[in-house]
């Protein structure tokens, strides 16, 4: 989203928030909070976001992807192979394969290292 873009997170969450009363059935916009929410480290809230919608739409592989990179963020393995796990049984895109592949595999590696690479 543009104004996302241009650091006016307040106003792009407004508009956001009436994209989604407007269409309720366009899943978009609500993926698109959870995503500036995770940009602003409101973890917990696009955590919220991305929940609801997998009510809506529960055999998205990118919901289940982003919450695992929340979850890698907020230091909790478990839940990121969880949802990593769940995204990749959900037969995602050949690209978000490779990333949550290659997260799963720093999981166990040493912050230090992660670091370097």
């Amino acid at each position: 989203m543009a104004l996302h873009s241009l650091k006016r997170d307040d106003e792009a969450l407004v508009l956001i928030d009436r994209a989604i009363i407007a269409d309720k059935k366009n899943l978009l916009p609500m993926y698109e909070k959870a995503n500036i929410f995770v940009s602003l480290e409101r973890y917990e809230d696009a955590l919220k976001v991305l929940k609801k919608l997998i009510e809506f739409s529960p055999r998205d592989s990118s919901v289940y992807a982003l919450m695992g990179r929340i979850y890698k963020m907020l230091k909790r393995p478990d839940m990121t192979m969880f949802y990593f796990g769940t995204a990749l049984d959900l037969r995602p895109p050949a690209t978000d394969v490779m990333v949550i592949k290659s997260t799963i595999e720093k999981l166990n590696m040493p912050e230090e290292l992660e670091d370097s690479l």
